[in-house]
């Protein structure tokens, strides 16, 4: 009977640990799945606003900032291409991969507003205000969505 009880709490401790490392396996090889969709996502995106620059970028004239924009936005679009397009075998080439393709969406999207303040100037004839500025003087509002009564200014957030 003791003999029983000993290879019952055996066996137990042995299925737990094999639930433990099943449980591991699984949840490292999900959260490196969603890196890598991550990756996918992010590398798309900046291809679709690159390609949206240099689509735009034909209907201004040649100069040396549109011939500047557009080497910046397609250097954005060949990394992120290449990317997207490979597989990173390491969580180290992963996480590198995941950083680069952040620096780059946060250029091409300076990118896209230089480009937009670029064609607001061409249209309007006035020069676009190239600064970012933040209403001040006037009161917190609520938020005008419905599932939320937070204020939804940055000032209001922490």
């Amino acid at each position: 009977m003791h003999e029983s009880l000993e290879r019952f709490a055996q066996w137990i401790a042995a299925a737990t640990a094999a639930a433990v490392g099943a449980f591991w396996i699984l949840r490292t090889q999900r959260r490196r799945r969603q890196r890598q969709e991550h990756v996918g996502r992010l590398a798309e995106e900046i291809v679709q606003v690159a390609q949206s620059i240099e689509v735009d970028l034909l209907s201004l004239p040649r100069t040396t900032e549109s011939a500047d924009l557009a080497r910046l936005a397609a250097d954005c679009r060949v990394r992120a291409t290449s990317i997207g397009s490979s597989r990173c075998r390491t969580a180290q080439a992963l996480n590198h991969a995941v950083g680069q393709l952040h620096e780059d969406h946060r250029r091409v999207v300076d990118l896209r507003w230089e480009l937009d303040a670029v064609m607001a100037e061409r249209r309007t004839g006035k020069p676009a205000p190239r600064s970012c500025k933040f209403a001040t003087g006037s009161k917190p509002t609520r938020s005008r969505w419905a599932t939320t009564g937070l204020h939804t200014r940055p000032s209001t957030l922490g």
